[in-house]
This record gives structure tokens, sequence and C-alpha cells, in this order.
């Protein structure tokens, strides 16, 4: 399959954190969410160019601590923001007993090239950054938007957090605190307002 610049992969993990966290994310949605997504994935990526000159290298840009390979552009092991190869990443988590959807913007939203640099050059300011472990367990609360404290700190970013944080500001979705969306309600918000579609399942 051919990936296009603003993809969205939708892991589910098969270990037991990967299956605890999508539960978790899943409670407001097994019957109100929309086809594919009242389960959860229990993590989400993006693909983008690799660098503005190289549209057409497609490559999966996520924020992780579970992942053990180099990262494309660091040449070393992150935890936080890194790239890799899609079917690097693809393959570990069909190794591992999961599985990977792929959502895809819809035609009339389907980035511009100018969009396209945009979104990959957004996404290389964020490398480096280091993995937000508190966030991303409290994006799995109900009560989250609610916390009169809690802000994004884009220093440190979770997997939904980091793609919220682009789409907004390539104006694929309102500007929100990216904090609060895990990976389930983040493609739940954008599949309901007719953004993304699924044209994938990799089992």
């Amino acid at each position: 399959m051919q990936f296009q610049s603003g993809d969205i992969f939708a892991c589910y993990g098969a270990d037991f954190v990967a299956r605890a966290i999508s539960l978790e994310t899943s409670l407001t949605s097994l019957i109100t969410g929309p086809p594919g997504l009242r389960w959860s994935p229990s993590h989400v990526a993006i693909s983008s160019g690799i660098d503005e000159d190289s549209l057409s290298q497609q490559v999966w840009f996520e924020s992780t601590t579970f992942c053990t390979r180099k990262c494309l552009v660091q040449d070393r092991v992150v935890q936080g923001v890194q790239v890799h190869e899609h079917q690097s990443r693809i393959d570990d988590y069909l190794a591992a007993g999961g599985y990977v959807d792929v959502w895809r913007l819809v035609y009339v939203d389907k980035l511009s090239e100018s969009h396209q640099k945009s979104l990959t050059r957004t996404l290389r300011k964020f490398i480096g950054a280091t993995y937000d472990m508190s966030g991303a367990a409290l994006s799995g609360t109900r009560v989250i938007k609610w916390l009169p404290f809690q802000r994004a700190n884009l220093h440190r970013l979770f997997c939904s957090e980091l793609i919220s944080a682009v789409l907004q500001r390539i104006c694929v979705m309102n500007r929100e605190n990216p904090s609060v969306f895990n990976p389930g309600s983040l493609l739940r918000e954008l599949v309901r307002h007719g953004t993304y579609q699924r044209v994938a399942k990799i089992r």
C-alpha cells in the first residue's frame, strides 16, 4: 500500500499495557463510537515526508517509549518523538500479535503540496521532544477536559497529543488543547467531523 501525507495509523497492541489503554479509552465509545472506532487503538502515528524536499519519501512519525529501533533522523533509540520506516513499525505490531488500521483524509481534505510541506516542517520541529507519560495517563480519563490546571506542554508529548497539535497547526483540526485527546478520542473526533475515513486494515 502506498501511504500519503497525513495518513494516521491506529495501532492495536496485543500486550497487557496496550489492551489496558484500549479498554480505558473505550469506556464511553463501545456503544456510541463510530464504526471501526468503538474499540480504541492503543497508539497512533502519522505519515509525512521525511523532509520538505523529499515528500515522496513517506515515513512514520510517532511519540512513544516502546520502540527499540533507531530513529531515522536522530540515529539512536529515543523515548519521545521519532521517525521510522512504515513497514518496520507495522511489522513490530503484527509480529507481536497486534494489527494496524490506516485512516486517511477524505478527498476534499487531501493535503496540497504546501500543506504537505507544512505538515513535515511542523513534525520535524517536534523531533527530540520527550515522552509525556503523565499526560498520556490523564488523557485516558473522562474528567481531563474539566481540570482547571490542564495545559499542553509541547516539549513533552504523548502519541495523540503530537498528532492533534500538528493537525491543529496545519488547520485540519480546530484549535484546542491537544493534551485532551487520547488515540481513540482523536480519531473519533476526526471521523465525526467527516475529515478522515478508514482505508485499510493491516493484520
